[in-house]
C-alpha cells in the first residue's frame, strides 16, 4: 500500500508538471511567433526554451533528491522500535533502559535498486517532455498564430 501511494503521488506530480509546462508554452505561443517574425530562428527559440525548462527540471529533480534524503534522515529514527518480550532478558528492563534500547540500533538507510530505476524513468520522462515542448514552441504557424490573436 505504501508503494502504491508513492507511485500515485509520483504519477500525479509528473502529470501536473507536464501539464504546467505545456500550458506555459501554449500561452506563450504568440510571443514565440512574434520573435520568429522579428527574425529569431526557430533554433534560437528552441534553445532558449530548452534552457529555461531544463533549469526548471534539473532544479526540481535535485530538490526532490535533497528533500527525500532529508525526510528519510529525519523520519527513519522515529520508525525504529524495540519490542519487550514477556520473558527473557528484556522482561525485567526498567523504563530508562527500554528507551535507551530503542535508540541504540545503528540506523542505516538502504536505497533499493528500484528507486534508482524510478529516478531514471522520471528523468527520461522529463527529457521527453522537454523535447515535446521545444518542438511545440519551435514550430508555430506564424500566420495562424498571429491571426488568431488579432483581437
Amino acid at each position: 500500500m505504501l508503494a502504491l501511494g508513492a507511485a500515485t503521488a509520483l504519477l500525479l506530480a509528473v502529470v501536473g508538471d507536464l501539464i504546467a509546462s505545456w500550458l506555459s508554452v501554449h500561452s506563450r505561443l504568440t510571443n514565440f511567433a512574434v520573435l520568429r517574425a522579428l527574425g529569431a530562428s526557430s533554433r534560437q527559440i528552441a534553445g532558449t526554451l530548452a534552457w529555461e525548462q531544463g533549469i526548471i527540471y534539473t532544479t526540481s529533480l535535485l530538490m526532490g533528491i535533497v528533500f527525500g534524503v532529508l525526510l528519510s534522515a529525519l523520519a527513519l529514527p522515529v520508525l525504529i522500535y524495540t519490542s519487550v518480550a514477556p520473558s527473557g532478558s528484556t522482561s525485567n528492563m526498567p523504563n530508562a533502559a527500554f528507551y535507551i534500547a530503542q535508540t541504540s540500533p545503528p540506523i542505516q538507510m538502504v536505497v533499493p535498486a528500484s528507486l534508482w530505476i524510478a529516478f531514471a524513468v522520471l528523468a527520461a520522462i522529463c527529457v521527453v517532455a522537454l523535447g515535446m515542448i521545444v518542438r511545440v514552441a519551435s514550430k508555430p504557424s506564424l500566420s495562424q498564430t498571429l491571426r488568431l490573436n488579432e483581437d
